[in-house]
């Protein structure tokens, strides 16, 4: 995604998708304009794990895996702050400045861990308690 930003940049992209923190450098940097936000339409899964009934029962322990390693990683992001979550990732972002990462993740964070969307937080639906979905033989 830093390549396409970095062509949005430098003209040769007149368009791209982008995700945090990419769209708040995007506009940080007045390199464009936000067309579309997915958040502003509500409650939305990110994460999905789609595959077929035979998959599952062929890995069953690499499925229980993931689930569970997904789970303790959406407990860890609503048990810290944007600013912590920026910390831990910021090795994956060295364009990115930590104060532009902070202030991006803390967005996600917000609705991630409910606070933004009062739908899902007066629900209790955030990703401290995650919902997932057993498979009926």
């Amino acid at each position: 995604m830093s390549d396409n930003y970095a062509a949005l940049r430098g003209g040769q992209l007149d368009v791209m998708q982008a995700f945090e923190p990419f769209a708040s450098q995007a506009e940080n940097d007045r390199a464009g304009d936000i067309l579309y936000a997915a958040s502003s339409r509500g409650p939305t899964v990110y994460t999905s794990c789609i595959t077929t009934r035979s998959k599952i029962a062929a890995h069953r322990d690499a499925f229980i895996g993931i689930t569970r390693s997904l789970a303790k990683m959406q407990q860890w992001l609503c048990a810290h702050s944007g600013k912590e979550l920026a910390e831990a990732v910021a090795s994956f972002f060295p364009s990115v400045s930590q104060e532009l990462l902070a202030r991006s993740l803390h967005a996600i964070w917000m609705l991630a861990c409910g606070r933004a969307i009062p739908q899902c937080r007066d629900k209790g639906l955030n990703a401290s308690a995650p919902v997932s979905f057993r498979v009926a033989p």
